[in-house]
């Protein structure tokens, strides 16, 4: 249970526009976190006074380093924000008799209305050309038929790698139909609804999202691209084989889930776990770092 004092020292910490700034992005990361470098170029903040602002989160304990190579990879404390927020609630209005007795606030109806099928996941990318499609089609096919997978990208890039497509054949995909589509299908007024959002990409947690029509889950499994693979053909088509493996455990996983009896706020919270427990089996390579 949060003490006074360390949650006046998170509060402290936080008390910067941008550090809160950066935590509030590290936050959207998730459990892939961000390299200090791209972090600074995203916030359009200066290294040095970046880093300034990193070591005190780090010792207030919102933010963990880790290097990964040459580079040094920051993740929020994802926990933070309900330790504080229960620190808050605490003692509220206890004793007061003329609250206690004040209605609960209704939390938002999406918050707890239950899922039905067919499940609509769309599965977000930045470029459209690879992970997304992989995705796409894992869920349609593992789903079988009580999942339904779309796939968009931020800023397509206007088809999907012939690697990606040739991946999918190769495990036995139907790969008829596939195109280049933008996110903004599926936020425009009368577009489909989609249940549940699944970003595959570290550029597509960091962007602003549109207005998604029915507030669907949403969850990040940052992976690297196998697009940008180096070497021979056998190698790149390698990266994708990898790629489209440890997207089909985390999918496996998904299709498995009792949607039917779960609360939005739950699901997203087993989306997170599902990336995690992916994460132990692979190590670091296929984090979008």
């Amino acid at each position: 249970m949060m003490n006074e004092a360390a949650a006046i020292a998170l509060f402290a910490a936080l008390a910067h526009p941008q550090r809160l700034t950066a935590f509030r992005l590290l936050m959207r990361c998730g459990v892939d976190g961000l390299a200090a470098g791209d972090l600074a170029q995203r916030l359009a903040i200066n290294p040095s006074a970046l880093s300034f602002h990193l070591k005190d989160m780090e010792a207030a304990g919102l933010v963990c380093p880790r290097r990964v190579g040459r580079r040094i990879i920051y993740r929020a404390d994802l926990s933070i924000g309900g330790k504080l927020a229960a620190f808050l609630q605490r003692d509220c209005c206890a004793g007061l008799a003329a609250f206690s007795s004040l209605p609960d606030v209704p939390a938002h109806p999406q918050d707890h209305a239950m899922l039905t099928p067919p499940y609509r996941v769309l599965v977000l990318c930045t470029g459209y050309s690879a992970r997304s499609v992989l995705g796409e089609r894992l869920v349609s096919s593992l789903g079988d038929g009580t999942f339904i997978g779309l796939s968009a990208g931020s800023s397509p890039k206007g088809m999907p790698n012939p690697l990606a497509v040739a991946t999918l054949r190769a495990n036995g995909h139907d790969v008829d139909g596939l195109r280049s589509k933008s996110w903004d299908e599926f936020a425009v007024p009368g577009a489909p609804p989609v249940d549940i959002i699944i970003t595959v990409c570290d550029q597509a947690a960091g962007e602003a999202c549109p207005v998604w029509p029915g507030h669907p889950v949403s969850a990040h499994w940052g992976l690297a691209d196998p697009s940008d693979a180096e070497g021979e053909q056998a190698d790149k088509l390698a990266a994708f084989e990898t790629t489209y493996h440890c997207l089909r455990r985390r999918i496996e996983a998904l299709v498995a889930l009792p949607l039917h009896t779960m609360e939005p706020m739950t699901i997203r919270a087993a989306l997170q776990s599902i990336h995690e427990e992916a994460l132990k089996q692979e190590g670091d390579v296929n984090v979008t770092v």
